[in-house]
């Protein structure tokens, strides 16, 4: 998975193709409403798999405007084949961190706990300096 905090996206491979994913506000309530109102306590512990299923295809439309349901689930499905019911958690998470809804320093955190890759050239440069590398160009 990559990420971009300027986008606020994150990307997951399907296939041959690297789909973006991103929790607007308006998802983040789609899914706060479909656990009963209760999203931040659901997201402390394992969330439920219809919350993971649920957010992917969500992230998937939000990201990918003119995508509709059916796609967005046909994707999340052929993405489990891929790679596994469990893999649906840490893209569950790592979009919460990407939209930064959740603040800059949990956003960080949420982050650097995944070791994604960051899309975004500046912010690439400055972690490559953090850890004494030089790039090119």
């Amino acid at each position: 998975m990559e990420y971009s905090r300027i986008l606020r996206r994150i990307w997951v491979k399907i296939g041959e193709r690297d789909y973006p994913l991103s929790f607007s506000l308006s998802v983040i309530e789609k899914l706060d409403t479909s656990v009963g109102g209760n999203l931040i306590q659901n997201i402390r512990k394992t969330p439920p798999m219809s919350l993971c299923i649920d957010g992917f295809a969500y992230g998937l439309m939000a990201a990918n405007k003119g995508m509709k349901m059916e796609e967005a689930r046909k994707l999340c499905n052929d993405y489990v084949l891929e790679n596994g019911l469990a893999e649906l958690i840490p893209v569950f998470f790592a979009c919460i961190a990407a939209s930064g809804l959740m603040g800059p320093a949990a956003t960080k955190q949420m982050l650097e706990a995944f070791n994604m890759k960051c899309r975004d050239k500046v912010e690439a440069q400055d972690d490559d300096e953090k850890n004494g590398k030089k790039r090119k160009g």
